[in-house]
Parts: C-alpha cells; sequence; structure tokens
C-alpha cells in the first residue's frame, strides 16, 4: 500500500489508510486481489494476497507482510507455499513476486518453494545493491 506521512507505527491515521486500500481491493466488484490472514498460534500476524484472484490459466502475483514478531520463523515460507497451492489448485498456471535483493527472508521463501529469481546472483557475481528489485517466478503447471 502507500505510504503515509506520520510517526512511525500504528497510528490512526495509516490504520484507517491500510484499512481503506486493502477494503478497496479485496472487497471490491470483482475483487483485486484475494487476501488471507497469516494466523499463527491463533493469533494474526500478517497478510498475504494473491493477484488477481486465482482462475484457469492466470499468472498470479503473490505478496506477503509479516509483523516483526513472525518472521524468521518460516512463517513466509510456509505462507507462500500454501498461496503456491491455492493458486495451482484454482487453475494458475504462473505464480510472480516482486522484492529487493536486501530482502533475505523472501528471497528465501521464495528458493524453497522453488521460484526462479531474476536477476539471479551466482556465487561470485556482485553482490546488488539491496535495494535492487528482483524478479521471481513459479511455474505451477
Amino acid at each position: 500500500m502507500p505510504s503515509v506521512e506520520g510517526p512511525p507505527g500504528w497510528t490512526p491515521q495509516r490504520r484507517d489508510a491500510f484499512l481503506t486500500f486493502h477494503r478497496a481491493r479485496a472487497l471490491a466488484t470483482p475483487p483485486v486481489e484475494t487476501v488471507y490472514a497469516v494466523v499463527v498460534d491463533g493469533r494474526v500476524c500478517g497478510a498475504a494476497r494473491l493477484e488477481p484472484p486465482p482462475g484457469p490459466g492466470a499468472t498470479v502475483e503473490a505478496g506477503i507482510w509479516l509483523g516483526r514478531s513472525c518472521r524468521g520463523r518460516g512463517v513466509g515460507g510456509r505462507a507462500l507455499q500454501l498461496l503456491a497451492a491455492q493458486a495451482r489448485g484454482a487453475g494458475a498456471v504462473g505464480l510472480v513476486a516482486v522484492t529487493t535483493a536486501g530482502n533475505a527472508g523472501a528471497l528465501g521463501a521464495l528458493r524453497q518453494v522453488g521460484a526462479s529469481l531474476s536477476p539471479a546472483h551466482a556465487p561470485g557475481t556482485p553482490v546488488p545493491e539491496p535495494a535492487a528489485r528482483v524478479d521471481a517466478r513459479l511455474d505451477l503447471s
């Protein structure tokens, strides 16, 4: 979602902007995306999405956001596995995601499900800037 001006954290303005943004996407007619709650130990700790909603022959974009308390525990990788299974079950043939070279958690989760990363960075090649864009693709067929 677009950034919100103001101090860090969940201010009332940021919470309202978050809800407005996601309601306009997941509850639109037709929906722009399908959004899932990421629940760990009975507590919502993030959100995962597929855009557009998966269907026969579709390639969908996956996105995951996790609160800090759930990071580094394999939750992102598991959520990505479930997104891929959901998309495949609905007939989607591909899943794509975009992250940055500095997002080790996202890169690890994407590698865990077998996504190909582009640009691929082989050992011995220069390390990209942390903000450099990385595109991922997973064949679901």
